[in-house]
């Protein structure tokens, strides 16, 4: 379980390297990753860029570009720049704030753990084609936590979080890449240990649902 969870935890590390970019706002360049400040990154944010509010939820989170910045940590407002990034349609901000609602280390700071609410929130980031958010929702169903329990359901996501991770992050060549292509390879373990653990039958439903997800869509199939 530990093994996992800091398996799980790596999206959430690694959240200042943007993975996707917004159409309605300007995008935040890895090259000048130098210029960014608290202040740049909440003006971009509250002008719209949802990406640059999912990079601020990681810095309040305490992640290593905020320590660099010098951010204070605040998961309250973590968890609200998660919100205004999910609400704005990046699914990297969906996952993490779902994260933040299935994980016990925010109880101390007064944020409640909600596994229903972070198992949609998982939902959403896959269903929006974020690798990450379908294995923790995996995870979800493989303990049924927010969720019945079902290992079929589960082998299919933690296959959909695997596959795309094989199509997106091969072979590394920027630091970006490099931390994705760490977390796809976790995903490939996640997978692979699920599958130590269940049944063939089990592996071979959960290795077709993942197909009929792909063909479809993760919403249709999961239904």
């Amino acid at each position: 379980m530990k093994l996992r969870v800091l398996a799980l935890s790596l999206a959430c590390l690694l959240l200042p390297l943007p993975a996707q970019a917004q159409d309605e706002a300007p995008e935040l360049p890895l090259d000048q990753i130098h210029l960014w400040t608290e202040a740049t990154l909440i003006g971009s944010c509250d002008d719209g860029n949802a990406e640059a509010c999912s990079i601020l939820g990681g810095l309040y989170l305490g992640n290593p570009l905020g320590s660099a910045l010098g951010v204070a940590q605040d998961y309250f407002r973590g968890a609200s720049r998660y919100r205004q990034a999910c609400e704005g349609g990046n699914t990297d901000g969906c996952a993490s704030l779902g994260f933040m609602y299935e994980q016990d280390q925010f109880l101390e700071m007064g944020f409640a753990r909600d596994f229903a609410r972070a198992a949609a929130l998982y939902r959403q980031a896959c269903e929006g084609g974020n690798a990450t958010g379908c294995s923790r929702l995996a995870t979800m169903y493989e303990d049924g936590r927010g969720v019945m329990q079902d290992d079929v359901r589960a082998h299919a996501l933690f296959n959909i979080g695997a596959w795309q991770g094989d199509k997106a992050f091969s072979p590394a060549e920027t630091r970006a890449e490099y931390y994705r292509w760490i977390e796809a390879q976790a995903r490939r373990g996640l997978r692979d240990a699920h599958a130590g653990r269940i049944t063939s039958q089990q592996i071979a439903d959960g290795e077709a649902l993942a197909r009929r997800c792909t063909q479809t869509s993760v919403a249709e199939c999961l239904r």
